[in-house]
């Protein structure tokens, strides 16, 4: 398989390239809802489908279940804390800005075949329309470092505690030859 990209959240989307499903493109979101996808036929039909979604700009471009991102559960669980005070009504959105402080949302990753165990990872569009919800700020979300923590496998440099992600292993393979 080649990695396309990554959505977001961990989630990546994959195009396989030998085998009986060679030319489809998978999304793996077992990061977010646990599942790994047929996402589209061929990567002509994944891109289309991409940029017919960019240029309407309807809704985020997701083929996965947002609502078991991290971030739904971390909203959800400041909703409820808010509710036990007796916050209720209008006054849960505000007083749930209110709590939202800037790059005060870190994703980490748990360790994947993509990247390494606690790589800081973006936001998917899901999870930044959900936010967006109670706040217009864009700054919410720690920036995403997975890139970096990439580049210090690659170097030769990872902790022992770091596991490299399955890009980094790759690069490392592909040098070797």
């Amino acid at each position: 398989m080649l990695c396309l990209g990554h959505a977001g959240c961990g989630v990546v989307w994959l195009l396989v390239v030998r085998g009986r499903h060679r030319g489809e493109v998978w999304v793996d979101a077992r990061s977010s809802d646990g599942n790994v996808r047929r996402a589209a036929a061929s990567f002509g039909e994944w891109y289309r489908g991409w940029l017919c979604n960019e240029v309407s700009g309807t809704r985020p471009w997701l083929q996965w279940d947002e609502l078991c991102c991290a971030t739904s559960g971390m909203i959800s669980q400041l909703v409820t804390s808010l509710e036990k005070t007796g916050v209720t009504g209008d006054a849960v959105p505000r007083e749930t800005a209110k709590q939202l402080k800037p790059r005060g949302i870190c994703l980490t990753s748990g360790g994947s075949d993509y990247f390494t165990r606690a790589a800081t990872l973006n936001p998917c569009a899901g999870c930044v329309a959900l936010v967006s919800r109670f706040s217009p700020r864009t700054d919410l979300f720690q920036p995403g470092d997975e890139l970096a923590l990439e580049g210090a496998a690659r170097s030769g440099a990872p902790s022992p505690a770091v596991k490299p992600g399955w890009l980094s292993r790759l690069r490392t393979r592909l040098r070797g030859r």
